[in-house]
């Protein structure tokens, strides 16, 4: 009997070490602060352009007054509204108004949250999302051939294209989960799309399953077999006396 505990207990604890040493890494990957998860950058015709921001959170965030620059204005291209908020899991759709209205290359997008007039930069361009004017960088993209980004630019998108951010490593998007992939890293972090399609505060969808959460589902099972077994094991050997 004592032989068959040492054979659990040891199985528990490899789990249990496994676990340890694979948590990190996952929570490097999903973001857990809002990002700026789909770019609309070089507009068809005169439409307008936008940028779509992500929370992957389980919490409603307050964005008011939060600011997003841009190449063409290094301090506060675009300052959200009062009471502007981005759901749990949810979206929030900022629109270009250049000419006084937002003019959307589909009339099958959604509506945007917000509009102000912005101007987004074709071929080298970036966009940074802070808490406040001159604040804290809470997320930052470059495209093309810009020199500001995070580690390298993502690829410029041509006309009637987008940047998205995409699901995880390996998935561009699944239409199950949000945007919220960050390596800090542009360059690898989005994918071009072809038919981009925003979102607005009205949608939400839940980030993809952090490793963590399947580690202990794992850890779990592992736990509950191997206590079945040592019972059962227990039962076979029993001799009654």
């Amino acid at each position: 009997m004592r032989r068959n505990m040492t054979r659990l207990l040891a199985a528990i604890l490899m789990a249990g070490t496994l676990s340890g040493l694979l948590v990190p890494l996952a929570f490097a990957e999903v973001a857990d602060h809002v990002v700026i998860g789909e770019i609309y950058v070089d507009e068809q015709g005169a439409g307008s352009e936008w940028i779509e921001l992500y929370n992957p959170g389980t919490i409603m965030i307050n964005i008011e007054n939060w600011v997003i620059d841009t190449k063409s204005d290094t301090d506060a291209d675009i300052t959200l509204p009062s009471g502007a908020q981005i759901p749990a899991h949810g979206f929030y759709f900022i629109g270009d108004q250049s000419g006084g209205s937002w003019n959307p290359d589909k009339g099958t997008w959604l509506s945007p949250d917000y509009t102000e007039t912005m101007t987004l930069t074709d071929a080298d361009g970036w966009v940074r999302l802070r808490s406040s004017s001159g604040g804290p960088i809470i997320d930052t993209v470059g495209w093309g051939t810009s020199t500001t980004y995070e580690t390298s630019p993502a690829n410029g998108p041509s006309e009637g294209e987008s940047l998205q951010r995409k699901v995880d490593a390996s998935t561009n998007e699944d239409g199950a989960h949000g945007p919220a992939w960050d390596t800090n890293n542009n360059g690898s972090d989005f994918f071009t799309q072809t038919s981009p399609d925003p979102q607005n505060s009205s949608q939400a969808l839940p980030p993809v399953p952090e490793l963590p959460a399947i580690l202990l589902l794992s850890l779990g099972l592992v736990i509950a077999g191997g206590y079945v077994w040592f019972r059962g094991r227990s039962v076979m050997s029993y001799k009654p006396g």
